[in-house]
Order: C-alpha cells, then sequence, then structure tokens
C-alpha cells in the first residue's frame, strides 16, 4: 500500500494503492472502462502518458485483512 498527502486546491488528497487478485469477466471488464465517465468527472491525463485516463471520484469500501 502506498500513500502520500498533497495539497489540491486548497484541500488535503490522500493516495491509495491497492493490490488484490481478482476473478472476472476480462471482456466485461474492457466494456465497462471504455467509457469511465460512470465513476466520475473525467479529468486531463499527464502529458507525457496520452495513454492514460483519470477520473475523480469519491470510493467507499471496507479493506479487510486477507486472514480473515
Amino acid at each position: 500500500m502506498v500513500d502520500q498527502v498533497a495539497a489540491v486546491a486548497g484541500q488535503a488528497i490522500a493516495g491509495l494503492e491497492v493490490t488484490r487478485r481478482l476473478a472476472t469477466d476480462l471482456a466485461a471488464v474492457r466494456r465497462g472502462l471504455a467509457d469511465p465517465g460512470w465513476l466520475g468527472q473525467i479529468a486531463a491525463g499527464p502529458p507525457d502518458r496520452p495513454d492514460l485516463r483519470r477520473v475523480q471520484t469519491d470510493l467507499a469500501f471496507t479493506l479487510r485483512d486477507d486472514a480473515q
């Protein structure tokens, strides 16, 4: 897990990266991410990485220890 804090427009922003294994239908995931507008507001990607898409969104979910 990586966590970073930055100030953007006067607000504290914390970054969180979590990696989990997922068994899913890859074709369905590709279809769902073809137009990521359903995730939130589309944001400009970094100029040096035109292949990346950014979306501003709020997520709320429970993280549990794998042992549970």
